[in-house]
């Protein structure tokens, strides 16, 4: 049986949207894909965010579907001090 490549899918959960991207055992950018969600402004000062699109977005932009490609590793990345309960 022919060993399949070891991919790695990178995520950056970021403040406008969640990017992936996936490299091959080289480094090379075998895909990638992004979606957006809101940042919303309700009075001067207060910015707030929908934990349940961050999640969607995320679960989008990982699935093999948009990005062509089966991986093998998940790296996530976020900044800041958001907090969002995964289980």
């Amino acid at each position: 049986m022919a060993r399949r490549e070891a991919l790695v899918v990178g995520v950056d959960i970021g403040t406008s949207s969640t990017k992936a991207v996936v490299f091959d055992g080289e480094g090379k950018v075998r895909g990638h894909h992004a979606v957006g969600y809101p940042l919303r402004t309700p009075i001067p000062g207060v910015a707030e965010q929908d934990p349940e699109e961050i999640y969607a977005a995320c679960i989008v932009a990982i699935s093999p579907a948009k990005l062509g490609e089966e991986y093998a590793r998940l790296a996530a990345f976020q900044q800041g001090a958001r907090q969002i309960r995964v289980s």
